[in-house]
């Protein structure tokens, strides 16, 4: 018989990835496994595609409420992502069209403002 020390942690070798990058069990149900590969995208994917028109519906109607209040209805802005990816996401404008410019001017005349304690 053959035992599996289960004492130590798992390493590299004791964990293999499905094609989404789940770690994939080879003890698990092949029922699960499937799921795991196919059922939980297809899940995701129909969720999405069933929700898209109510969400654009109300995306839109807010960005055009933003935009009859003058400036761009988005602002894009760069984030680290998942292995220190950058990449650009896209929000709807919540603030006035030059928050940048004043946040900017606002720390020069009010440098300790820069600063803050955690307590």
């Amino acid at each position: 018989m053959h035992f599996r020390d289960t004492s130590r942690a798992p390493v590299a070798a004791d964990v293999t990835l499905d094609p989404l990058g789940h770690a994939a069990s080879a003890t698990a149900p092949l029922s699960h496994r499937v799921y795991r590969r196919i059922g939980k995208r297809c899940l995701d994917v129909g969720l999405v595609l069933i929700s898209a028109p109510a969400v654009l519906l109300i995306v839109g109607i807010l960005a055009l409420l933003v935009a009859r209040r003058g400036g761009q209805p988005f602002y894009a802005q760069m984030r680290v992502g998942q292995g220190g990816r950058l990449y650009r996401m896209w929000k709807l404008r919540t603030m006035v069209t030059d928050a940048d410019a004043r946040l900017e001017a606002y720390l020069e005349a009010n440098p300790e403002a820069r600063s803050f304690h955690i307590r």
